[in-house]
């Protein structure tokens, strides 16, 4: 097992093969983005789980500098930025990221499976103990929900094999 951060349950459903956890805290579909383009070359990925964020996180540089990059989002929005808060805007920015990631996979051969935010939210109605923080930090979710995404994406996989 190879891991690039904390421990994934993802291993457990591909115990053959490598899983990498890509995941970058308050991350938005840029990041997903641009770290799956800085690092699919290198990691070769065959399959590509994306659990996605809220379309209100975005990522800018500056203002100190070009090379100055800021994740965006509800908890620290600049004055300025609202502007990207527009529905058309979060969806074209969402759109285009997924338009990269469909590149990306034709690219380099591989196969990706989106598990949307909305879409867990979905089940987290039904199962509210999905949304308790209950990581170590105590705002975050904990094992019970990372356990459910692993199997959510798991389950989209063996659809998808038929």
């Amino acid at each position: 097992m190879t891991q690039l951060n904390e421990t994934t349950y993802l291993q457990e459903y591909f115990p053959d093969s490598d899983v990498y956890n890509l995941g970058h805290g308050g991350g938005s579909y840029d990041t997903i983005t641009r770290i799956l383009a800085n690092l699919a070359s290198l990691i070769k990925p065959k399959l590509v789980c994306i659990f996605g964020t809220q379309l209100t996180r975005f990522e800018t540089y500056g203002p100190a500098g070009p090379d100055q990059l800021r994740n965006n989002g509800s908890w620290n929005m600049l004055p300025g930025l609202t502007d990207y808060y527009d529905d058309h805007n979060l969806q074209s920015q969402f759109q285009k990221n997924m338009l990269i990631v469909d590149l990306l996979s034709t690219k380099y051969g591989f196969e990706y499976i989106l598990y949307k935010q909305q879409e867990f939210y979905g089940h987290a109605i039904k199962d509210p103990k999905l949304v308790e923080p209950s990581a170590r930090d105590c705002t975050h979710y904990g094992s019970y929900t990372h356990k459910f995404v692993a199997k959510e994406f798991f389950d989209r996989y063996t659809r998808r094999q038929g």
